[in-house]
Formats: C-alpha cells, structure tokens, sequence
C-alpha cells in the first residue's frame, strides 16, 4: 500500500513489546479475536538489533531507545532503565515537533519528553522517575503504578490506597467517566471470575492506560501518537505454556488486547497510518530452568548492609541506588561487589553509572536452594529475608522482531533503530544529523 498522500499527514505507532506473532496469532485464532487478527494482517517486515545478551543490551529498555532515536546501542550508549537523564539525541517525538507536526506518546519505554515543541500529551514509563507527565494532572494518573513499579512484591497497604486515591481523581473527573465506566466494568467482571492478582492488575493498567490514550488522541489529535504497552511482555515471561492450554492470566491479557487493539483502530481515522511492532521478540523456553529472583523490599538490603543510599527499583531483578555523594556510591558498589552466596556463586553484577549512581542487579537465573544465604563481608543474611523467587520464565528474548504496518511504505527488513527514519520521512522530515539538544526544564 503507497503511503498516505492526503497533506495532513497521521500516524499511530503501537509498541507492543516483545510479542511473537505466530503465538499471539495462533491463540487468537483459538479465541475468536478478529482485531489481533486484523492488525496481524497488515504487511509484515522485521528488525534486528545487534545486541545479543539479555541483561546486557538485549533488552526492551535500550531496543526501544534504538527506535526512538535512531540509532543503535553501540551510538547511543543507553544500557540501563531509568538513564531517561542521559539522553540527549533527539526523539522521532523532538524531530516531528522541530517540523512543525504535533505528538503525544503514552508509555514510551525509557523515554525522556524532551522539547515541548508541538506536544500534546506526554505520558512517561513508570521507571522513568525524573520524568514528569503533561498535562500536569496526568501525574496523579502516574502515582500508582510509578510506586508498584518501585514496591512490586511488597507493597505498603497506606501507601497503595493513597496512589489508587490519586488515580481514582483522574478516572472521575467530568471528562473521563466514559473511560472510567468502562475500565471498572471489566474490573468487577474479572474479579466475580477469578482473584485479582498482581499480573491481573498489571494487565488491566495496561487497559487503563489505552482508555485513556484514546480519549486522548479523539480529544487532541495529534499527527503523531505513540503507546507502548507491556502486558504480553509480561505473560510471555510467566504463562506461555506449550500445546492448546492457556495460561488463564494469558486469556485474560490476551482477551483485553484484543480489546486495546480495537479501541485504537477504531479511533484511527482513514487517513492515520498505522506501525505495530515488538522491539525484539521471545521465544518459548517453558521447563529450561530459568528463574526470576527479585528483592522483596527495595530499601531492605541496604539497611541490612548498613550502606548509604536510595534505591529505585527496575522491572524485576534490578535497582539504582541514589547516593548522596561520590564517596558513598563507591562505599556502595565495593561492598555490592564482594557479594556472594554461601555456595559461592557472584550474587550482583554492578555497575556505576554515573558519581553518585550505581546499578546492580542480582546475578543468578537458576533456582537456589531454599536455605541458601548472602555472604556480604562479614555480615550472613538469609537470602530469603531479601530476595525472593518470583517467577520462573517461560520467554526469553531474542535479537529478530517483527513490524506491521498500514498506509506508508518500509523496507521488509531493517535494524529497529531505522523505524525511525521511516517515521520522519513519511512526514517529509529528514534526520536532524544526530546533534544532541539540551533539554528544556
């Protein structure tokens, strides 16, 4: 199909990380979801990336920055989530607004907003915490899952309902009652169904969020929209069970794309061109032995440690710790550093990211024994009383993607990073070079 020759020009992308086609496609075949299916039927491309180690690049946090800036890791040297601060290459968010085109991005993993330059609504990724919603109220949208993304396992009752408080605010007001009607019908459905689990609610933010989106873009309507949404991500590494059976939470997220899929479609108006893509892809490694270990208690660890800092916690097994000084971040990664198990294995793989930042995250993929302890210099804890096992994975990634696409022309096959490219000149926009910008406050 040629690209869209109306003069104004619209485009959606849809972030819907790392699914793989031929089981989503296969499961909707077997649920009867005509929208999946509909979108799975645009022309279908693919994307590399030549990053090839999990937890070291090949990851959604630095693939999508490969899509948002145009160029690939070994270029933009983003490695961690939350490094929304350093980055300074301009996103195909900061390019359209430059050209004179309007945008709104919902979700964008890792992505800073930058230049306000043509924005009409930017929504951040729950780990990106410098980065502040717009409009302003969307913030008390963003406290809830900003504070499960850093509390996942062990919440603190007070401290949920004050968030839930704040995005209850939002989903009232005159404007979203639609939304908000909608979003708690399906809640009360599923919870007469089944419990509620933190899977289920991680899906229905991700359902939330697409309510919310789309009221957004048939209010605003900018040129260009972005959403990124994690929730088959998430079942793929958990529920992706082989042969006929699904895993119910996989129905239920699989159900409620299905869902977002259509809401965004039918809000698409006939000149909108449509993007969906994965970053990167998993693949199926259900009985291989892989396992989730992550801290119960974020802070926990380094009170037991007696060491300086504020940690924020990542997506699973995962954290930054915010010293105060140069000299506490070095206290901290040498005493993170000569960490062990009692059967001898490196417990953290550390990092420092910058004078008063150091990353670590926890170092084993294989079930440990449930009596194993932390050996951190002189001090013994029991591994349990920090870190717990919290799933065992059933996806794993792997460096091919796939891209569908309606209303512009791509090549068939490119590195994700060139999606970008793509993008601006189905504007008429070329590449500002690549120069770094100095982000406005």
């Amino acid at each position: 199909m040629a690209e869209l020759n109306d003069a104004k020009r619209r485009l959606l992308l849809i972030e819907l990380n790392e699914f793989d086609p031929d089981f989503l496609l296969g499961s909707s075949k077997k649920l009867g979801l005509r929208r999946v299916e509909e979108i799975l039927s645009f022309r279908r491309g693919s994307t590399t990336t030549a990053d090839q180690v999990e937890h070291q690049g090949l990851d959604p946090w630095v693939q999508w920055v490969n899509v948002h800036c145009g160029r690939p890791s070994s270029e933009h040297g983003i490695k961690r989530l939350g490094e929304t601060e350093r980055q300074r290459l301009p996103q195909i968010w900061t390019e359209l607004g430059r050209g004179g085109h309007t945008w709104g991005v919902w979700g964008a993993m890792n992505a800073p907003r930058q230049d306000a330059q043509g924005c009409k609504f930017f929504f951040p990724d729950p780990w990106s915490f410098e980065e502040e919603a717009y409009p302003t109220r969307l913030n008390d949208l963003l406290a809830l899952p900003r504070y499960m993304s850093k509390n996942y396992l062990a919440p603190d009752a007070g401290d949920l309902i004050r968030e839930a408080l704040r995005l209850c605010s939002v989903m009232v007001s005159p404007e979203m009652w639609r939304a908000c009607l909608a979003f708690s019908t399906a809640m009360a459905r599923q919870a007469l169904k089944t419990h509620l689990s933190v899977h289920t609610m991680a899906t229905f933010l991700d359902y939330l969020s697409t309510l919310v989106f789309v009221d957004h873009r048939n209010k605003l309507r900018p040129d260009f929209s972005l959403i990124f949404l994690n929730n088959i991500a998430h079942l793929q590494h958990q529920f992706w069970t082989r042969g006929e059976r699904l895993h119910p939470e996989m129905e239920l997220g699989l159900r409620l794309t299905d869902k977002m899929l259509g809401m965004m479609l039918d809000s698409a108006p006939g000149n909108e061109a449509i993007i969906l893509m994965n970053g990167l892809k998993q693949k199926n490694v259900e009985g291989q032995g892989f396992c989730v270990y992550r801290q119960t208690r974020p802070q926990q660890l380094l009170q037991e440690l007696g060491l300086p800092g504020v940690v924020e916690q990542c997506m699973t097994h995962d954290a930054h710790v915010l010293c105060a000084s140069a000299s506490d971040a070095e206290a901290v990664q040498a005493a993170l550093e000569q960490c062990v198990l009692r059967s001898g294995r490196r417990a953290f793989y550390v990092e420092r990211i910058s004078e008063s930042r150091v990353f670590y995250q926890i170092d084993f993929e294989t079930e440990v024994a449930p009596d194993e302890s932390l050996v951190c210099g002189d001090k013994v804890l029991p591994l349990a009383s920090v870190i717990e096992l919290y799933a065992r994975r059933t996806g794993a990634h792997v460096p091919e993607a796939d891209i569908f696409w309606r209303g512009l022309e791509m090549p068939s096959h490119m590195g994700n990073h060139e999606v970008y490219h793509s993008i601006l000149r189905f504007f008429g926009l070329a590449a500002g070079a690549g120069e770094r910008i100095a982000v406005s406050a």
